[in-house]
């Protein structure tokens, strides 16, 4: 190999490296065995076929929610009782981790976090529910990670890649 072909390899190395990080799986977010009860990509929910951005992991009502890695909240949002019913996502956290990571979770009944929290999978930070429309599925986690896009939006990956299911 020439000194350009090893330098053109450590380049889309450290490319590929940047896009979809070093390799390293993060936790998955409940400790508890869990079925997925739907994945990434198209689905249908009886209102035509949309595209669903994270992946549905069906647990109890109050299982414990832990961040997928370590990171800092960047959004915890209670909604009033009013108000959750009109929210498709529910109760939600957003984590933002390093490389330009975020994981979000929805859904949730309780929350025990702020914004501009540390948090590590170690503590969990909230218990799953049934919020927003997670009313008409049952209780579940929602799980999404985003990768920040050079122009600083967000678009939404398989959390597959990233986390294994225990």
């Amino acid at each position: 190999m020439t000194g350009l072909e090893i330098a053109l390899g450590v380049g889309i190395a450290a490319l590929v490296a940047a896009a979809f990080g070093s390799g390293t799986r993060w936790s998955w977010p409940v400790r508890v065995r869990a079925r997925i009860t739907s994945k990434f990509g198209p689905r249908n929910l009886g209102d035509g076929h949309k595209h669903h951005a994270g992946v549905d992991i069906g647990v109890p009502l109050g299982t414990p929610v832990f961040p997928i890695g370590p990171g800092k909240v960047v959004v915890a949002r209670m909604y009033s009782p009013e108000e959750v019913s009109q929210k498709s996502s529910g109760n939600y956290i957003a984590v933002d981790h390093e490389g330009g990571k975020r994981s979000l979770y929805m859904h949730l009944s309780e929350i025990s976090v702020r914004p501009g929290d540390v948090v590590s999978p170690q503590k969990p930070m909230a218990l799953s529910g049934a919020s927003g429309r997670g009313i008409q599925m049952g209780p579940h986690l929602h799980l999404e990670i985003q990768v920040r896009e050079l122009g600083g939006r967000f678009r939404n990956v398989d959390p597959l890649n990233y986390v294994l299911p225990i």
